[in-house]
């Protein structure tokens, strides 16, 4: 069996193979229970549990647009998009989606310099984007709320601190 479980912390998704009680999340190193995880999909077909994770990482990250777009193309299955239904599977878990979304609502305006959500919404530029670049990272942040100069002082802490580098060619890695 396998199971794809989302990380409490970090909000990483994972797959997680037979009948293991922890595992470690791949993005913040936490432990994972996985019997008290957010499970979001279930199957003895690891292609299937593939999917699952893609599609469970693109709704994530807001590109629910391009779900459709992968069903349509065969990329997965439109069961396997159908089961990561994110309202449903909050539902079967007995929360209240609509509340769940009003209360994760951040008004970027007023979020405070050093809050979470503008570092994490960087740091997933860098890791989603292919070769991004300062100007890469920054159209991403700014398309989700965080300010060009917030972008580049978040970029350089994270330098400066040993989380990230710059390349030679330009391009911003996580360490």
């Amino acid at each position: 069996m396998y199971t794809v479980v989302g990380c409490s912390q970090c909000e990483s998704v994972k797959i997680v193979h037979g009948g293991s009680q922890t595992t470690v999340c791949n993005r913040c190193q936490s432990q994972i229970n996985v019997g008290s995880a957010r499970t979001i999909f279930e199957s003895d077909d690891l292609e299937a549990a593939k999917e699952a994770r893609s599609v469970a990482m693109a709704k994530r990250d807001g590109f629910d647009h391009l779900v459709e777009e992968i069903v349509e193309q065969d990329v997965v299955t439109e069961d396997v998009s159908q089961q990561v239904a994110g309202d449903e599977l909050m539902q079967k878990e007995g929360v209240d989606a609509e509340r769940a979304e009003q209360a994760g609502e951040v008004d970027r305006a007023k979020t405070d310099g050093e809050s979470k959500p503008q570092v994490r919404i960087v740091k997933d530029a860098v890791e989603f984007l292919d070769q991004p670049t300062d100007e890469d990272v920054t159209e991403f942040a700014v398309d989700r709320g965080v300010s060009p100069e917030k972008v580049e002082e978040i970029v350089d802490r994270l330098c400066m601190e040993g989380e990230a580098m710059r390349t030679k060619a330009g391009e911003i890695r996580l360490l």
